[in-house]
């Protein structure tokens, strides 16, 4: 099976360097390999088949699927962007773009985006990190600079993974192609984004989750955008939809508070925007929430920590760790012959070590009459006997 872990894979003759060269180094880059060809070529045997209808979680044996013919059948490769969207630099002591890096000391949601740069080097996808402006006089949320990031960037790909920072792809070796397939995502789809999930108080739905008219949001921190023109009608829409009272009245209350943007697209966008390929929602079990969140949205491909971001550090090690290590002890298990070994006593056996100062040197004694004569030796010249009352007889030089 295709997520099963190899055992081997061929690999070109390379070395690693270990380290930055010193400026007098001379590096022969012919016998190197970069960072993106020594991930691509640890991740390759465990790769998803893009067309496999059936993907199994190595974690617990949960088998995910897509049903029909797969509308994707290759990998996009570079036409497909993973983006993040941000308007804090996140140059800080213990943060993504600071020079100086500890995982043991990182915070914040820097590493759920060292999760999306490493999923997209894996799959050979295009990835960029994009640091906003805030509006003018905070006259809108911060949120709302992801509209027109998305738009402006957009053009120059097949297609957009807008995915916020603290999200987290779960299985690093599945193409996104697959999930496309699972969600029945086409090459005519405009947008598409998980269900928000379900929270309530006193029974009543809370209102950042469900629109006015009682639905469930989409959740715009993780939306895939195909170019195509009806995208961008739909995001200048999405952008103006609180300066334009005229079309979306009531849609300025979105300007400052949460749900922002994403209420904005919850309540007039999607429902101005009505054909069949304008927007596809998809289960929030799928792509949104965390197990302890208390809902019944799980994220069992895309997990969604909105409430939970102290969690994220674990979550992006355990996908590292699951594969990584996976492909450790599957070498180990294929090596088992050469590793194993049983012992069927406690004694020692070995002769090393039994010489001293080169005065003496035991020798095997086979005869049980040698043995005996060896023994009498022994008692004389105090040389140690063992329970079984053998010993091996001394060749005494001199």
């Amino acid at each position: 099976m295709a997520n099963e872990y190899p055992t081997s894979i061929s690999l070109p003759a390379f070395s690693f360097l270990r380290s930055a060269p010193a400026p007098n180094q001379t590096v022969n880059v012919e016998s190197t390999i970069g960072f993106d060809d020594a991930i691509r070529a640890l991740y390759a045997p465990l790769l998803q088949l893009i067309t496999e209808p059936n993907f199994t979680d190595t974690r617990d044996g949960t088998v995910y699927n897509f049903t029909g013919a797969p509308l994707w059948t290759e990998s996009l490769g570079k036409r497909i962007l993973i983006l993040d969207v941000d308007t804090r630099p996140l140059d800080d002591a213990n943060q993504i773009f600071n020079p100086t890096f500890s995982w043991a000391s990182m915070t914040g949601v820097s590493q759920g985006m060292l999760n999306h740069y490493l999923y997209a080097t894996i799959h050979g996808y295009s990835y960029k990190f994009i640091h906003t402006r805030r509006y003018p006089n905070a006259s809108r949320a911060d949120m709302w600079t992801k509209v027109s990031a998305l738009a402006d960037t957009l053009p120059h790909y097949d297609a957009v993974v807008m995915i916020d920072a603290d999200a987290v792809f779960r299985h690093l070796h599945l193409p996104y192609e697959w999930l496309l397939n699972r969600w029945r995502v086409t090459r005519n789809t405009s947008l598409a984004m998980a269900l928000d999930v379900s929270l309530t108080t006193a029974g009543e739905p809370i209102g950042y989750t469900n629109n006015r008219f009682g639905a469930l949001n989409p959740n715009a921190g993780f939306i895939t955008a195909l170019n195509l023109p009806r995208t961008f009608a739909m995001l200048r829409a999405w952008l103006a939809c609180p300066d334009d009272g005229e079309r979306f009245p009531g849609c300025e209350r979105f300007l400052k508070e949460w749900p922002a943007e994403q209420g904005a697209f919850g309540e007039y966008v999607r429902y101005m925007y009505d054909r069949e390929t304008d927007f596809k929602a998809f289960a929030c079990d799928d792509a949104n929430g965390f197990p302890g969140q208390g809902n019944d949205c799980q994220g069992m491909l895309v997990r969604h920590f909105t409430t939970g971001k102290e969690r994220l550090k674990e979550e992006v090690g355990d996908t590292v760790l699951q594969t990584i290590m996976g492909r450790v002890q599957a070498d180990l298990m294929a090596r088992r012959a050469e590793v194993w070994a049983e012992r069927g006593d406690n004694a020692i056996h070995t002769a090393v070590g039994l010489e001293e100062d080169g005065e003496r040197a035991w020798v095997d004694v086979l005869k049980e009459e040698q043995n005996e004569r060896w023994i009498r030796v022994a008692r004389l010249r105090k040389v140690p006997i063992s329970g079984h009352g053998v010993v091996h007889p001394p060749v005494w030089k001199g």
